[in-house]
């Protein structure tokens, strides 16, 4: 946050406030979630240690401190603390915590649309048609078939269960391979725990073979993503026609 300026006086600012007026400083447009939280670029966090820090910023920036203060910094304390209480969400559960990294490494905003697995096609073409018996015996309500067919559901759901474990333990273990890599630092100006505003929590460039791991393992979350939530969607379905 050194480059920053005050954009009321013109000085150095530090730790989201000037140095020279101390007038509370909006986040630079650089700073990503992780580097906001004063966190490296990694799927596997320190709970208890976003938290402190959470905490830490919202003690800063709560609005509540600038009510007697200047229109201007209620209004940087407002667009702060949103962004804070947005990125701890993000950062905070695991799977949007994902889909925020892959956003930030591959400039992904359209988000991940839910795709079946190849080897599923199949299987979900006899679940639907299961699925459209079921809603006809209900409708004829004859019950003996019914519970028949649900039985038959029941063990499709099982499998698909099974399945969303699968791929969460995929990712788990994709996880530990990404938090591996000898990434760069992430931008530069996250508030650090204890340390100077202008950390560099990692450095240094990236070579060839780590741009090419990178990608393959993004590559992989992607469908993982991708697949897990149709999965979960067609799960939902099943468990409202056993309901």
């Amino acid at each position: 946050m050194n480059d920053q300026i005050c954009w009321y006086c013109q000085s150095g600012v530090k730790d989201y406030f000037c140095v020279k007026c101390g007038r509370i400083q909006p986040i630079p447009a650089c700073d990503d979630f992780f580097s906001y939280l004063g966190l490296e670029r990694k799927l596997n966090l320190n709970a208890p240690k976003l938290e402190r820090r959470f905490h830490t910023l919202s003690r800063l920036f709560h609005p509540d401190f600038f009510q007697r203060k200047s229109p201007e910094e209620q209004e940087v304390s407002l667009e702060n603390s949103s962004v804070l209480n947005k990125a701890y969400r993000t950062l905070r559960d695991p799977i949007s915590r994902l889909e925020y990294l892959i956003q930030l490494e591959k400039g992904d905003t359209g988000g991940i649309r839910a795709k079946a697995p190849p080897d599923l096609l199949e299987e979900v073409l006899e679940l639907q048609e299961k699925l459209g018996e079921i809603r006809g015996l209900k409708q004829e309500g004859n019950l003996y078939l019914l519970e028949n067919a649900r039985g038959e559901l029941r063990t499709e759901l099982k499998s698909l269960e099974n399945r969303l474990l699968k791929l969460e333990g995929r990712m788990i273990q994709l996880s530990g391979q990404w938090d591996d890599l000898p990434l760069p630092g992430t931008s530069r100006g996250g508030f650090v725990e204890g340390g100077p505003q202008d950390q560099e929590i990692r450095g240094g460039g990236e070579d060839a073979e780590t741009r090419r791991r990178k990608g393959e393992i993004l590559s992989e979350f992607r469908n993982i993503l991708s697949h897990r939530t149709y999965i979960m969607n067609i799960t939902e379905d099943i468990k409202k026609e056993l309901s």
